[in-house]
């Protein structure tokens, strides 16, 4: 989630905080990446060919919010190292070891019921566009624009968030290989955040995708378990772990670490861009006797 009010990968309605913004990283490390299998004479699942051996990658991301109802959040990848492996077969490998570029992607989300102010549930949409700015050669980009409608949905009970991120339009780059293609689809998940501690939450959540074109391996997803320590609100840290549930491209080990800094929060509670202290909107604890300002 690019602008840290989801969870490490869903998305919540939630926006920031009129004219806040933030930014940070997070870090992937995945081992044979890109990899061709294929199955034997007793029809067991082997190994034919490793197109990439290993690769760190590093999604840079931030946000920033407007009104206090939407935000625009902007993720681009970078893989300061790629490892390849054997050349030949359908897909070339690059003659040397080297850093690269990958898709840039907007994401303009818009809060329609927000969870704070309902005490339970929130809405929102947004539009995340991915623009070809990749190096194809290094597959990290779809070598043309993606874009989806997201629709965002969250539950707040106790100490629990449920997200469930819904996106029936999907629009990408036509891709064949065999039986498989991909170019229109539904991407879908879910989520769950326990809020353990005031600066500590166990995170779990699982994703994936559905063709609405090809023959074969139309589904896929994957699942990943994570931390999320707040020790302020300027501050973010994530560390997780996950694996592929079935289908085409998913990962059989994921682990990732993150890092967020946001702008210090101005104590904005209605999301007008005035400080609470200026616009007498005053939380509980600073107004103890339930008046605005005027009452002195």
């Amino acid at each position: 989630d690019a602008t840290g009010t989801g969870l490490a990968l869903l998305a919540g309605p939630d926006v920031l905080p009129a004219w806040r913004g933030g930014g940070g990283l997070t870090l992937h490390v995945a081992d044979k990446p890109f990899a061709l299998y294929r199955k034997n004479t007793a029809g067991k699942r082997v190994l034919d060919q490793i197109i990439q051996q290993s690769t760190l990658i590093v999604d840079l991301h931030g946000g920033f919010g407007f009104g206090g109802i939407a935000d625009l959040g902007i993720v681009l990848p970078i893989a300061p190292v790629v490892v390849w492996g054997s050349a030949g077969g359908d897909f070339a490998v690059r003659g040397s070891d080297g850093p690269a570029v990958g898709d840039l992607t907007l994401i303009p989300k818009v809060q329609i019921l927000n969870p704070s102010r309902t005490r339970f549930i929130g809405f929102g949409v947004q539009l995340p566009v991915t623009l070809p700015t990749g190096q194809k050669d290094s597959y990290l980009s779809d070598g043309g624009v993606n874009f989806a409608v997201d629709l965002l949905a969250e539950l707040r009970v106790w100490k629990l968030r449920v997200l469930v991120n819904l996106s029936p339009i999907h629009v990408q780059p036509k891709f064949e290989y065999g039986d498989l293609a991909r170019q229109f689809g539904m991407d879908f998940g879910g989520g769950v955040s326990f809020q353990m501690l005031k600066a500590l939450a166990l995170r779990a959540e699982g994703w994936g995708s559905v063709s609405y074109v090809g023959a074969a391996n139309k589904a896929s997803g994957e699942w990943a378990a994570s931390v999320s320590m707040t020790p302020s609100d300027v501050v973010q840290f994530d560390l997780g772990f996950g694996t592929g549930i079935g289908g085409f491209a998913v990962p059989s080990v994921r682990a990732f670490a993150g890092l967020r800094i946001t702008a210090p929060n101005r104590k904005d509670t209605d999301g007008d861009g005035v400080n609470d202290r200026e616009d007498g909107c005053l939380t509980e604890a600073e107004d103890r006797d339930g008046y605005k300002d005027e009452d002195g």
